[in-house]
């Protein structure tokens, strides 16, 4: 399952409504399946590199789809 799919299937089954923080606040208690897959989810997101300020993928001197150059 990527990583997105597990956010999505973590909110539905926790009810997690918070607009800003994706995996809502951890857990207040330890409920072992739930604390160790927000934990989880909490890892992923650092092994991912950021993008430059460019659009991800896109070098300069290359065109992007909708530019006319």
């Amino acid at each position: 399952m990527d990583f997105a799919t597990q956010v999505l299937a973590y909110r539905n089954t926790y009810e997690i409504t918070d607009q800003v923080i994706a995996l809502g606040a951890e857990p207040d208690e330890y409920v072992p399946r739930r604390t160790s897959w927000h934990r989880e989810l909490n890892k992923e997101p650092r092994r991912w590199q950021p993008c430059s300020a460019k659009p991800c993928g896109v070098s300069s001197g290359h065109r992007t789809v909708g530019s006319r150059s």
